[in-house]
């Protein structure tokens, strides 16, 4: 790294780095030229350069000391807090209507040339939480109304859903408002009690359903070859053949039958046709209402086989590092909040001061406090900088 330098010794023998400010005479020698100073040596070379000249007793809690005293080594030795995954919500696993409970997330914008319109193209991927089904709907920019039509139109369809999961961009923070506060007004109405939930900023991973989703869309559309260019409703109606190829994708498999996410959307077989001779044409109620229990068994059997094969055999794994059990938040912990766009010497200190537990007594979240305010923060995206 030093053959970068420009480097020359002064008079005293001093190694210093020659820079381009020299013309300017408000700077002084040193700083024009300042003094090159090399990081400290691990504590077994500090060891070795010592005993070279002096022979200090209990040298290694002394040498132990000063390089545990260290700022620059604190930060970059903090240590990474982690928790066992924990239990998925009851909107998950609990037989219930489609798009009842969804989860949103934009991509894009798409790099694809629509020829009839001249801005960024992104798509608003909407999932449901019980059936795994994916309704993809091209929005012409992130802004609050252009979203607000989409999901409007969105529900109007499949009716207004009892909880909405998001991350925190700007547009989904807005909605949220929106519609919490839409739902307060209308309380007396049940069926248009939205709420709307978001998860803890920066924390990706909590919404891993969506965002698993979003790249097995984004993985579709490159298997499709698309085009170059598309005529706006081409593409829409190119986003529609995407949705229903995911759709389709078999999820779980019961004795040989790949079950899909749009078989528990309609509730039977993807292509399935109804014999109207055999099934519709009734002589009364009472075998109307026979077809109808039995549709209805058929559909709880489904049900079953879904519950079963998603997460029954899905263990809840504990995550953990050589072996060690993992650091745990406590409050007062000075920190680093990590941020992907940043290096760790650019990280923002903070220091907890709350902790949030779960409904099984695992803290996961915290409360912490920056020298700009208060934020909430996943343990995960937080370093823990040791201060004894």
């Amino acid at each position: 790294m030093w053959q970068n330098f420009a480097l020359f010794k002064d008079e005293d023998g001093i190694l210093r780095i020659r820079t381009r400010i020299g013309n300017n005479p408000m700077f002084t020698f040193t700083e024009i030229n300042p003094i090159l100073l090399e990081g400290h040596l691990s504590i077994q070379r500090m060891h070795v350069e010592i005993r070279q000249k002096y022979w200090i007793t209990k040298k290694s809690r002394i040498i132990k000391k000063l390089v545990n005293s260290c700022k620059v080594c604190r930060i970059l030795k903090a240590k990474q807090y982690d928790a066992p995954a924990g239990d998925l919500p009851i909107s998950r696993i609990t037989q219930g209507i489609p798009y009842e409970t969804i989860g949103m997330d934009h991509f894009g914008p798409i790099q694809i040339k629509i020829t009839d319109f001249n801005g960024k193209i992104y798509v608003l991927l909407i999932i449901c939480l019980k059936t795994l089904n994916v309704s993809l709907k091209v929005v012409k920019s992130l802004t609050t109304e252009e979203n607000w039509n989409v999901i409007r139109r969105f529900m109007n369809d499949f009716g207004y859903p009892s909880l909405v999961l998001s991350d925190n961009s700007k547009t989904f923070v807005a909605l949220g408002k929106m519609y919490n506060r839409y739902s307060i007004d209308k309380k007396d109405n049940e069926h248009i009690a939205v709420k709307w939930h978001h998860i803890t900023a920066y924390s990706p991973f909590r919404g891993g359903l969506w965002e698993r989703a979003v790249r097995t869309v984004k993985e579709t559309m490159k298997a499709m070859s698309f085009s170059k260019s598309y005529k706006f409703e081409e593409f829409v109606s190119l986003m529609s053949d995407v949705q229903y190829i995911v759709n389709s994708r078999p999820v779980a498999i019961e004795e040989g039958l790949p079950i899909t996410p749009l078989m528990m959307f309609r509730g039977g077989k993807i292509n399935e046709t109804t014999d109207m001779n055999e099934t519709w044409m009734v002589s009364d109620n009472k075998d109307l209402n026979n077809i109808w229990k039995q549709r209805n068994a058929n559909l709880k059997i489904l049900w079953n086989i879904w519950i079963n094969k998603l997460f029954l055999h899905n263990p809840t794994y504990v995550y953990t590092k050589n072996g060690k059990k993992s650091v745990e938040p406590k409050v007062g912990d000075l920190v680093l909040l990590k941020n992907p766009s940043k290096t760790i010497g650019e990280y923002q200190l903070g220091r907890i001061i709350e902790l949030i537990k779960g409904s099984d007594g695992i803290v996961r979240t915290v409360t912490v406090k920056t020298g700009v305010g208060i934020a909430r923060r996943s343990i995960q995206t937080l370093l823990k900088i040791n201060v004894e």
